[in-house]
């Protein structure tokens, strides 16, 4: 019984076929090229060559039950031929068509047709565009105004002994504040312990500052931001003053 049949494995075929091997059920998968299956048979992906614009090429799966269906080849026009012949087989099974490269709106309108979902990338990019100039490019602007304003250093502060995601994003965002000629300092209390840590650290030569007294000094900084963590005083070392981190002017900021 195969329970999810590939049809043509492009780039983003082959993505979609990585994944949907580790997971549960049978695949198989059919490609035009001889030496792409034995590619992908090398990778312990089961494949075969066939046409995928023919029936002939599918008889083995006439009897077996095919949850899903997915047309996955570059070539916009074979995907759309697929797509089709893909249909009329299995009636009932989900059918996912990508519209591969340089598909006109003929070829947009069959698939859309056809198939359950259809993967377009140039409507993913536009949508992803869109998202940026939306609510995440509204996110990123603020940020940046916020940098912008501060009037003195900003003091980006990690959680008590820093892991690998405290100490990547502490560096992160004192980088993207000195593009914006904010300097910047990624500070934390306690101790980078444990061995592959320290390597991170050593190996990349960041220059973290260290308080060693576990209590930060915020009299050289007009801002404070929190990274891997949110709450002042909180797995930091912080006061929990909340006042000690409200808006002084326009201009400058006590937290970001």
């Amino acid at each position: 019984m195969v329970t999810r049949l590939v049809l043509g494995c492009g780039s983003l075929g082959q993505l979609l076929v990585d994944t949907l091997d580790e997971r549960p059920g049978t695949l198989q998968v059919i490609v035009n090229d001889t030496n792409r299956a034995e590619t992908l048979r090398g990778d312990g992906i089961p494949a075969t060559q066939g046409d995928s614009t023919d029936s002939e090429a599918l008889p083995w799966t006439r009897d077996s039950t095919v949850d899903s269906v997915i047309v996955a080849s570059d070539d916009a026009e074979r995907n759309r031929r697929t797509a089709l012949l893909a249909r009329e087989t299995y009636p009932d099974a989900l059918l996912v068509a990508y519209t591969g490269e340089n598909a006109d709106d003929e070829i947009r309108s069959t698939l859309s047709a056809v198939a359950d979902r259809v993967i377009d990338p140039g409507v993913a990019l536009t949508e992803q565009v869109l998202a940026s100039a939306g609510r995440q490019g509204h996110r990123v602007r603020q940020l940046h105004r916020t940098l912008r304003d501060l009037d003195g250093r900003l003091a980006v502060v990690m959680h008590d002994n820093p892991d690998p995601d405290a100490i990547a994003s502490a560096i992160a965002l004192a980088n993207l504040a000195e593009r914006l000629n904010c300097p910047a300092d990624p500070c934390y209390s306690g101790d980078i312990t444990h061995q592959e840590n320290r390597a991170l650290v050593n190996l990349l030569e960041y220059d973290l500052l260290h308080f060693e007294n576990d209590a930060f000094d915020l009299s050289d900084y007009s801002g404070v931001a929190l990274v891997d963590h949110a709450r002042p005083g909180v797995n930091d070392q912080l006061p929990r003053d909340g006042d000690r981190y409200r808006h002084r002017s326009p201009s400058t900021a006590q937290a970001c």
